[in-house]
């Protein structure tokens, strides 16, 4: 019998999309993920449809902030289009979107929704968004906890 040696796909909110793009305050971790992406390259990786727009707009703001240049935010905005990114469709997970409304915000519920649904826990850097998932049974981790150095 033949064991499929694939790793369980990750589920990334647009926080996570972000630190793989940047010098930010995960690096090391982000490191980490990226090392593991170019080690397993049939490692997919998961984000809710609207994460790829919603790290652009993280990284517009980082640039209007003056965290990042503009050509830094455009060479960040390229890298986001190139990784290699399964988009979860939102409309199937609309009702646990719409039951966690009074919990986090319809962006970050999507995320939520998506990991819950496949069973996978959410990877993100936002420590609010993780507790709240881990208030309503949703698997969560923080991306420090699970890419230590």
């Amino acid at each position: 019998m033949t064991r499929d040696r694939r790793a369980a796909p990750l589920v990334l909110d647009a926080s996570v999309l972000v630190e793989l793009l940047i010098d930010g305050a995960h690096r090391a971790a982000a490191d980490r993920l990226l090392d593991r992406i170019r080690d397993d390259g049939d490692l997919l990786l998961v984000t809710a449809a609207h994460g790829v727009v919603e790290a652009a707009h993280a990284l517009r703001r980082l640039v209007r902030q003056g965290v990042l240049s503009d050509d830094d935010g455009a060479a960040a905005v390229r890298g986001l289009g190139q990784l290699d990114l399964v988009l979860d469709p939102t409309s199937p997970r609309l009702p646990v979107v719409w039951r966690l409304r009074d919990r986090m915000s319809a962006y970050d519920a999507a995320y939520a929704a998506a990991a819950d649904a496949l069973g996978l826990p959410l990877i993100t850097t936002d420590d609010r968004l993780r507790r709240t998932c881990e208030s309503e049974g949703i698997a969560c981790q923080h991306l420090r906890e699970v890419f230590t150095v």
